[in-house]
């Protein structure tokens, strides 16, 4: 048994990051002692609900009071200073671990770790839709890099995985170094054998009610089909991550019958909505993944998805699919509603989501990758652990 340390700035958020960390800590929880370094609260029971994971019950480090206070009063300004000071204090405990594993992106982490790259975090001037190439960025990246007491290659001696082979090319241009690509985990339970037929012709779209989702993109394109004579609807769903801009959206929607506001939803209410209706709709752009696409799929929807990022690959990139404008959507969405046989010519194009995405596999390589590492360390190991 190794001691491993998991690092997650901030757990108390929920989303695809946190979804990673949850899984990445069930998959070794039963065989190695695991230790969560983080500087934020940390709700267990609540982290289970929204992963569906069984984490049990987890030693929590808080890293210092400085990154604590960050991470209370940041916002969503700030991130790269929180994970540097973050980054700084777990260097000073790094001898307390055989293994370190981020799920905050890549840091600079000297002896044995895994770093799970949703996007790289110290040059986001190189990362494709980023508006942060300026000097003031410059040198606040700079100070982020000293305080972290950042050195490339801990990044580069690290193994690497990245969510995306989008990502994995970002990471590469940065690095030099290419990560190993493992899609994140997709629960599934979210697979549906639902007939086409019994579904309803509308969309659903799905993620943290915050401004970079776009759901005002969402909302005109769904207007603009209407308009169109479409008897279509949306449903938005998701955990609010600004009560300020989750404000703004219930006002657009409640001027429009035709869009429902559901907010953060148990799982099961997740499933009857994606798993009852035929389409899904994505406004993000440069995601880096898109685990809310991958579920669509999953469930028998058809996704349309920005023709950026990540996402692309959940769709076997299928021109059809994907849009760089409102007017381009509303064009190839209306094509398809037109035509059943083009529908079912675009999912029997898709990949296996089950396959390709599934928990199973994303926690039998952690799990593997955490093996090689101590055996390379000299501490055998003997898992006999089946998913």
């Amino acid at each position: 048994m190794a001691k491993v340390g998991v690092v997650q700035a901030d757990l108390s958020r929920l989303g695809g990051g946190q979804v990673v960390c949850m899984n990445v800590i069930e998959s070794l929880q039963r065989e190695h002692e695991v230790e969560v370094l983080t500087a934020s609260s940390v709700d267990i029971e609540s982290l289970n609900e929204y992963a569906d994971t069984s984490v049990e019950d987890v030693p929590v480090k808080k890293l210092g009071t400085i990154p604590q206070l960050v991470n209370k009063y940041r916002g969503r300004r700030f991130v790269l200073l929180e994970v540097a000071l973050i980054n700084r204090y777990v260097k000073s405990v790094r001898e307390e671990y055989d293994v370190l594993i981020s799920t905050v992106n890549e840091l600079s982490l000297p002896g044995p770790a895994v770093q799970y790259v949703h996007v790289p975090q110290f040059d986001r001037s190189s990362v494709p839709g980023e508006e942060v190439d300026t000097t003031v960025y410059s040198l606040y990246n700079k100070v982020c890099k000293w305080l972290a007491q950042y050195r490339e290659e801990d990044v580069t001696q690290s193994k690497l995985l990245a969510n995306s082979n989008w990502t994995a090319d970002v990471t590469e241009n940065i690095y030099g170094i290419r990560p190993e690509v493992l899609y994140p985990p997709i629960d599934s339970q979210f697979r549906s054998a639902k007939p086409w037929n019994d579904r309803e012709d509308g969309f659903v779209a799905v993620g943290r009610i915050e401004a970079t989702k776009n759901y005002e993109r969402l909302i005109t394109i769904v207007d603009r089909l209407r308009e169109r004579g479409y008897s279509t609807h949306l449903h938005i769903v998701g955990p609010a991550d600004s009560d300020e801009y989750a404000s703004h959206i219930k006002d657009l929607v409640e001027e429009r019958e035709y869009i429902l506001y559901e907010g953060k939803v148990p799982r099961e209410r997740l499933f009857e909505l994606l798993s009852g209706h035929k389409f899904g709709l994505h406004g993000k752009d440069y995601e880096h993944f898109g685990m809310a696409v991958a579920e669509m799929m999953l469930a028998g929807e058809i996704p349309f998805v920005p023709r950026s990022g990540g996402q692309q690959e959940i769709v076997n990139n299928d021109a059809r699919l994907l849009y760089e404008s409102e007017e381009e959507a509303v064009e190839k969405i209306a094509f398809v509603l037109e035509d059943p046989h083009e529908q079912e010519s675009i999912r029997q194009g898709f990949p296996d989501a089950e396959q390709q995405f599934s928990r199973d596999r994303f926690k039998k390589r952690v799990e593997e990758i955490v093996r090689e590492i101590l055996e390379e360390q000299g501490q055998k190991t003997n898992s006999t652990v089946r998913y």
